[in-house]
């Protein structure tokens, strides 16, 4: 015989989705989570992107843990560039601590043969450098897979 490991109900959070773009360069996209046996918002999400130019992006989200408290804010910009190229800078900090935020710049290059993606991250922990090479493209192109 089994014994139920958690109490009624059997499901955890709701997840809920609500994006709206009042005009064509502004957008606002909000992820909420409620927790209905404890009947209260368990984390909130609102990113804010304008794209003032049709190459240029930037955004701003806050996420707010239990309803209200502030836990991070994230922050970006992207430019895509011509000829496959796109550069984007984002910034994460925990709860307006910029002692403790982190910065990432990351720059790709996409083509018909593969991609090519550096990505240079900085926090106060530590400094990363990732370097990503998909050849899949070129792999199927010339070899038939």
């Amino acid at each position: 015989m089994f014994k139920r490991l958690v109490p009624d109900p059997l499901w955890t959070d709701l997840l809920l989705e609500a994006r709206v773009a009042p005009v064509s360069r502004l957008s606002l996209n909000t992820t909420t989570a409620y927790n209905p046996a404890e009947a209260r918002l368990a984390r909130a999400t609102a990113e804010l992107a304008w794209q003032p130019l049709t190459c240029w992006t930037l955004s701003l989200a806050p996420d707010f843990s239990e309803g209200s408290k502030l836990e991070l804010l994230n922050g970006g910009a992207q430019l895509t560039l011509p000829g496959a190229w796109t550069v984007s800078y984002g910034i994460h900090s925990p709860a307006l601590d910029a002692a403790m935020a982190s910065q990432t710049v990351t720059v790709w290059y996409r083509s018909s043969y593969g991609n090519v993606r550096l990505e240079l991250t900085q926090s106060p922990e530590e400094s990363r450098v990732g370097v990503l090479v998909d050849v899949a493209t070129f792999l199927r192109r010339t070899l038939g897979f």
